[in-house]
């Protein structure tokens, strides 16, 4: 078929035909039966007579015990979960008083969320959705010092700019006694952030009390959804 088509000798795939294995029985007119589909609807110039596609099925049997998983949990298409037994198999979000959770794993949960709550009607009409995007900022680190002129309080949904080429989401920020930032929490995540940027928040997002600039690095970030979307 390689030759008759020109593809020449050296481009050809390597085909490897074992003459002790015999055909199983029907193959051949299978196969025929097969190709027919394709060249009777090229012919028609239509898929009326296309019969519907066959997908196989995936089964996971979970055995009896208790899971504990960082949110959103995905189930592929065309995949059910099956456990041991009603009552002893449990699978469940993992929470922050779980002994193996970590402040990554609340974010990650809590972001997930976030953005399913945001594209929840997309979902249920099947229409095309924002991806979770790449570089969105987790946790954050290397605060700047404390200034006594900032102005104590706790500050949500603030904003920054970023020393790199990334989006900046929001922040819960408090701000502790002598000016000094106790504590930053991500809202929301942003887009294209990288480890190591420098956000800066201005004095005027925390109280403008004429203290300087706060300024912190990414820590960790997101990777996003690479997934392709199928709204047929």
């Amino acid at each position: 078929y390689q030759t008759t088509n020109g593809i020449a000798g050296g481009s050809q795939v390597i085909q490897k035909i074992d003459g002790t294995q015999n055909t199983e029985a029907g193959y051949y007119a299978r196969v025929q039966a097969l190709a027919k589909i394709i060249t009777d609807a090229i012919t028609a110039g239509s898929t009326v007579n296309v019969p519907a596609a066959q997908h196989a099925y995936d089964t996971l049997f979970v055995k009896t015990g208790i899971y504990k998983e960082v949110l959103p949990m995905i189930v592929p298409e065309g995949c059910a979960v099956i456990g041991d037994e009603l009552r002893s198999t449990e699978i469940n979000a993992l929470k922050a008083v779980d002994a193996i959770t970590t402040p990554t794993h609340i974010k990650l949960s809590m972001y997930g969320i976030a953005h399913i709550k945001t594209i929840i009607d997309n979902i249920i009409l099947n229409t095309s959705i924002t991806k979770t995007p790449a570089g969105a900022h987790m946790t954050m680190d290397t605060f700047s010092g404390a200034d006594a002129s900032r102005t104590l309080g706790t500050y949500t949904g603030v904003t920054g700019t970023s020393g790199g080429s990334g989006t900046v989401g929001t922040f819960n920020i408090v701000v502790g006694a002598g000016g000094a930032v106790t504590s930053v929490t991500v809202a929301t995540g942003g887009s294209g952030n990288l480890v190591n940027d420098t956000i800066t928040i201005t004095d005027a997002n925390l109280g403008g009390g004429g203290g300087a600039n706060f300024t912190m690095d990414v820590a960790t970030i997101a990777a996003g959804n690479t997934k392709t979307q199928d709204t047929a």
